[in-house]
């Protein structure tokens, strides 16, 4: 039964929705909204409770897919809910030989939003305390969703490999948003000294 471009069948406990919605919703909700939201509005609570809203319906989604095993399968992304495996049972694997590229690149953009919103949230503490709260935050979330695959019953393999590019992309999502934070904090210096250039003109015709 489709119900707003998903399938939902509660015997097998499999969610599967179009892979180009998947990719558009995560690109508009965490590419161009951060964007218009640091860039466009200016009272810092509304902006700081939007960032802590986005980052927290993130959190939901990415629980629900470390709970399931999820796959881009025949243009959809597909969740299977499927707990009658046996409990901390896996075997840990240690070997990079089995990681293939889209399984890096999901990887590493899994935890994209995480890093950008603690860099975003952080940005007045002093640069090292942002540097050591991002990199235990990246290590914590990468051992953790692992940890948390081993333990539960379900059949995602739990690998070295996705410790280190799941650490990986909370700390890049931390450089991609202070980067554009420059980027947006240079633009508006610009700006201010051309209205400032601006007056100085106006007065002088004065």
């Amino acid at each position: 039964m489709f119900e707003g471009g998903a399938f939902l069948d509660k015997n097998v406990g499999e969610f599967w929705v179009s892979s180009w919605l998947v990719i558009v919703l995560a690109v508009v909700l965490y590419l161009v909204v951060p964007i218009i939201v640091w860039s466009c509005i200016k009272n810092e609570k509304i902006k700081k409770s939007i960032t802590i809203a986005l980052l927290v319906i993130y959190l939901l989604i990415s629980i629900a897919c470390i709970l399931s095993f999820t796959v881009f399968a025949e243009g959809h992304f597909v969740m299977l809910f499927d707990f009658s495996g046996r409990w901390a049972a896996k075997t840990i694997d240690m070997s990079f030989s089995t990681v293939t590229l889209t399984d890096a690149f999901i990887s590493l953009i899994t935890l994209l939003p995480v890093g950008m919103a603690i860099e975003y949230l952080s940005r007045k503490q002093k640069i090292w305390v942002r540097i050591v709260m991002i990199l235990g935050i990246a290590v914590a979330s990468g051992l953790l969703i692992e940890l948390i695959q081993f333990i539960l019953p379900i059949y995602t393999p739990v690998r070295l490999s996705d410790v280190i590019f799941s650490a990986a992309s909370v700390a890049v999502g931390a450089i991609v948003a202070w980067l554009y934070l420059l980027f947006v904090k240079a633009v508006q210096k610009v700006g201010k000294e051309q209205q400032k250039e601006e007056a100085r003109k106006r007065s002088r015709k004065k």
